[in-house]
């Protein structure tokens, strides 16, 4: 795991002097800008799912199901209890998400159980046939989940290639001031 120093100014990795980063340090950081740009997907696809439920907001499972499969599932989940599920999950994930920013900890490289868990809201509340009332609330916690993992996965990525450039320019450095035996 990679150890961050905290308050590095962000820079521009794609310098022209005259030390050329070799191939590997360029592949990490490549990756580094790919893994930056997860939580945007995220963001996407919670959108994509809001527009998804949002055109399915008025419709309703009982409406949908027969009447025998319905009996079957037996009831349906009740709407305060999601509710504090939806409050209590919003709450815990924004500290969690929070602590490891402050800590300048990795990001989880599997970013889809938020997104996972986010969407899975809309469901509940579309079988428990209250959707059109509590879309709002959903979209909006999830956003602010969402936007939160991209930042801490965007900030970490942003000082870890930080770290990379200035490690390899200082090390170009000294081998160019001759400081080296040979």
């Amino acid at each position: 795991m990679m150890t961050l120093i905290h308050g590095h100014r962000g820079h521009d990795t794609k310098r022209t002097n005259e030390v050329a980063i070799p191939d590997k340090i360029n592949r990490g950081i490549d990756e580094l800008h790919v893994f930056s740009r997860k939580g945007l997907w995220g963001m996407f696809l919670f959108l994509a799912a809001s527009v998804l439920a949002f055109t399915f907001q008025d419709q309703s499972l009982t409406s949908i199901l027969p009447p025998e499969f319905r009996e079957c599932l037996g009831m349906t989940p009740p709407v305060l209890l999601i509710d504090m599920v939806l409050v209590v999950s919003t709450i815990c994930s924004l500290i969690l998400i929070s602590v490891r920013i402050y800590d300048g900890r990795e990001p989880d490289r599997t970013w889809w159980p938020h997104l996972g868990f986010r969407v899975s809201f809309y469901l509940l509340y579309f079988i428990a046939d209250s959707l059109s009332g509590r879309i709002d609330i959903v979209f909006m916690t999830g956003i602010a989940v969402l936007a939160l993992q991209h930042y801490h996965i965007w900030n970490y990525a942003n000082k870890a290639i930080e770290l990379k450039t200035s490690v390899w320019e200082r090390l170009a450095a000294w081998q160019r001031g001759g400081s080296h035996t040979k």
